[in-house]
């Protein structure tokens, strides 16, 4: 439900409208100085109404919706489909090169065979000389 408060006194009520207490009246009813109140929300800071503006399509984005939508031709799905094997075929030989520590780290490529193990009180093999 809406919650209004007045800014000068801040006293918060459930209805709009002037403020009883800030505004000022004649003799004979009239308001002299009306002092509005104000929207809050759940928070007790001012309500900002946010206006949604509907997004205008541009040339470009209409020219993108049909093509997205149309059937590829088949040089096109022919070098997808080349794509997507030469994408695998990477995957698989980097695969191949991970390795696995003593430790139970994984090690990817080269780098692997770079790295000296340090021997621990934790290591299951002796220590060669």
């Amino acid at each position: 439900m809406n919650n209004w408060k007045c800014m000068s006194c801040e006293q918060i009520v459930k209805f709009k409208g002037l403020c009883r207490d800030c505004t000022e009246y004649g003799e004979d009813g009239s308001v002299i100085t009306p002092v509005t109140r104000v929207r809050i929300d759940a928070y007790g800071n001012e309500y900002v109404l946010k206006r949604n503006k509907p997004q205008h399509m541009t040339h470009d984005m209409m020219v993108m919706a049909r093509k997205s939508n149309r059937r590829l031709t088949k040089n096109q799905t022919a070098k997808l489909q080349a794509q997507i094997k030469a994408e695998a075929e990477l995957l698989r030989q980097a695969a191949d090169d991970l390795q696995v520590s003593e430790d139970g780290l994984l090690e990817i490529g080269e780098a692997a065979d770079l790295i000296e193990h340090i021997h621990t009180d934790a290591c299951n093999h002796t220590v060669e000389e």
